[in-house]
């Protein structure tokens, strides 16, 4: 739960930055990005295993 908490807020403090302030956060943007990444590999790994 907190994986996912923390990635909705990577993206939404992403979001907020570039809609606002108009700057790139790369840091969020790849914060974001990889617990994404993680987290449909782990889906997809469950789903044909399981």
């Amino acid at each position: 739960m907190a994986g996912v908490t923390g990635g909705v807020v990577a993206i939404g403090l992403f979001a907020y930055r570039y809609y606002v302030d108009n700057l790139w956060s790369w840091d969020l943007l790849t914060v974001g990005v990889t617990i994404v990444v993680v987290k449909l590999t782990v889906l997809t790994w469950y789903h044909f295993t399981d």
